[in-house]
């Protein structure tokens, strides 16, 4: 009888869900940073499933109506649900990747500075050897951005995959996060490594929470150089 073999099991796709944090603005009360984050991951049912399971706008008190109608984020979560989701997508063993802009070194337009930032935090993504390796394809999705409206994101997203040999699976999406239960996930993790380097809130609560975060995420410090005349 012939030995029976085991065929390799196929790769699933791989989602690069992009979110930022802070502002671009430089006047007083502006954010310390800006930063942006990839969150990499090959299970997005579960992060469905994880921004699905979670009470919204728990913070403050809030009227049951506002809780089920509104979104899921970082900032209006209490400490026990970014605690327990943070957990939950450590779970998926996800790669997450940030960038934190000097602000310094920002374009006057903020929309270029935007779309300067999510550049370098592509080719962060796009060189790393989970992504380059996947046969399946990857999917890139971005929180909605006026910088980004009208294809620019697929425009530098397609260039940028082509360079460093990556595969993309479907057209680059940018979706609205309140009609998105994916990137309400996905903003955890950018909200926390957000928070931790504007010192918003208690320190000790971002400190926990990008503490979790630490053993699978890579954070790079970048500027943008002005544009040529």
């Amino acid at each position: 009888m012939a030995n029976k073999t085991t065929a390799p099991k196929k790769q699933k796709p791989i989602i690069i869900l992009i979110d930022e944090s802070g502002d671009l603005g430089k006047k007083e009360g502006s954010s310390k940073t800006f930063t942006m984050t990839a969150t990499i991951t090959d299970n997005p049912k579960e992060f469905v499933a994880i921004a699905n399971r979670y009470e919204k706008n728990t913070r403050i008190a809030q009227k049951k109506k506002e809780r089920e109608e509104g979104e899921l984020k970082y900032k209006t979560s209490s400490d026990k649900v970014r605690e327990d989701v943070i957990s939950d997508i450590m779970a998926t063993v996800p790669t997450i990747k940030a960038v934190i802009l000097d602000k310094s070194t920002m374009y006057d337009s903020k929309n270029y500075s935007y779309v300067g930032t999510a550049k370098k935090l592509l080719r962060e993504v796009m060189k790393d050897p989970i992504v380059k390796s996947n046969e399946s394809g990857v999917i890139v999705i971005f929180d909605y951005h006026n910088a980004i409206k009208d294809h620019k994101a697929e425009y530098f997203t397609i260039k940028i995959a082509d360079k460093y040999g990556v595969k993309m699976k479907k057209p680059v999406r940018v979706k609205d996060s309140k009609k998105t239960p994916i990137l309400q996930t996905a903003d955890f993790p950018a909200g926390a490594i957000g928070f931790k380097h504007n010192n918003i809130d208690a320190k000790k609560d971002s400190e926990r929470d990008f503490n979790t975060l630490k053993p699978v995420t890579k954070i790079k410090y970048i500027e943008l150089k002005k544009p040529k005349k």
